[in-house]
């Protein structure tokens, strides 16, 4: 790991934090961390559970997938869809 994630757990860490990097690079670097902490805590909860795992969990995440379930959770307590388009930037 770089210094830049051992400094935040974030993806967007806050703009007034040394870490704060928007670069392509930085941005990939904290996603491939958040994937690879979402792993762990998903084998931990099946473990704990006793659940089968699915190791193709994870494989075809997208970024824009997240943006996507966001949005739809959004819809949930935004119910006007101009609102949420304005929020959205859509």
């Amino acid at each position: 790991m770089t210094r830049l994630l051992e400094k935040t757990p974030y993806l967007f860490p806050h703009p007034q934090s040394q870490s704060f990097d928007l670069s392509p690079n930085a941005l990939r670097l904290r996603w491939l961390d958040a994937l690879e902490r979402a792993k762990k805590l998903y084998q931990k909860h099946c473990l704990e559970n006793d659940t089968r795992q699915d190791p193709t969990m994870f494989d075809n995440l997208r970024w824009h997938d997240l943006r996507h379930s966001a949005i739809t959770r959004l819809a949930s307590i935004v119910p006007d869809s101009l609102e949420l388009s304005r929020i959205s930037g859509h």
